[in-house]
């Protein structure tokens, strides 16, 4: 829990949203919603997508370990294989006018 709890406020830090603001959305006390970020509070999986919603970032953010890293990766690893087709796709058309003028 103190993980999940850490990374609520890592991220309402991130978008500059005070307790307050989180407390009102949530529409818990400041002092409950404190709670939270002290990892103190007993979250139910509904109330933990509200966060995620209001943080706009999806549940399993608080679950994976490093999730902006996996991302980060995930996108790499994207750009990395278009790379890789689209350097197929010329050597096969390289391929194909070597065939043609031999």
């Amino acid at each position: 829990m103190q993980n999940i709890a850490r990374r609520i406020k890592t991220l309402r830090e991130t978008y500059n949203y005070t307790q307050a603001f989180m407390a009102a959305e949530l529409a818990v006390s400041q002092a409950t919603y404190c709670r939270i970020e002290q990892g103190n509070y007993s979250l139910s999986i509904q109330r933990l997508q509200a966060i995620a919603d209001i943080l706009n970032v999806p549940l399993a953010s608080f679950f994976v370990q490093n999730y902006e890293y996996n991302i980060h990766r995930v996108e790499e690893m994207e750009r990395v294989i278009k790379m890789n087709e689209s350097l197929i796709q010329q050597n096969l058309l390289l391929t194909q006018e070597v065939k043609r003028l031999s």
